[in-house]
């Protein structure tokens, strides 16, 4: 019997003249109805069961909850489904093939410079160590931020 009173208390509760208005209560009412029409055919015992409605359209249509699993599956799912594969082709063919190119080329870089005069190949070798500290630098100060 409190359960309203600590609701209205709280604020939970929307105020009469939300409630009050034709919105809200046509909104109970054809709630109302809904609930009584429903309880007269499913309580009284003269109407066959299950109940079989004239037209079979109409009978599956709201057998099937206005096919509203359907129309999930085909808008929101297969959104999702369509993006989830773009996503997995463009990171197996762009993002690992950047990724492989990089280590294809640093692989030939390496051979590069065992293969290389000495004095050079220290020039390529301190480049290669000035690039990687540039780097860390790089993503040190992104990762501070």
């Amino acid at each position: 019997l409190h359960v309203p009173h600590l609701l209205a208390a709280w604020q939970i509760l929307p105020a009469w003249s939300i409630v009050l208005e034709p919105s809200s209560i046509i909104l109970v009412l054809s709630s109302v109805i809904g609930f009584a029409f429903g309880a007269g055919i499913y309580l009284n015992n003269n109407v066959s069961k299950p109940v079989v409605l004239p037209s079979k359209a109409l009978q599956d249509f709201l057998s099937y909850d206005l096919y509203t699993a359907k129309l999930y599956k085909l808008s929101i799912v297969f959104g999702v489904d369509s993006l989830s594969k773009i996503s997995d082709v463009f990171d197996r063919s762009i993002i690992d093939g950047v990724g492989k190119l990089i280590g294809v080329g640093t692989i030939l870089g390496g051979e590069n410079l065992r293969y290389s005069t000495v004095g050079r190949s220290q020039g390529y070798l301190l480049t290669i160590l000035i690039g990687i500290a540039v780097l860390v630098c790089l993503l040190l100060a992104s990762g501070i931020r």
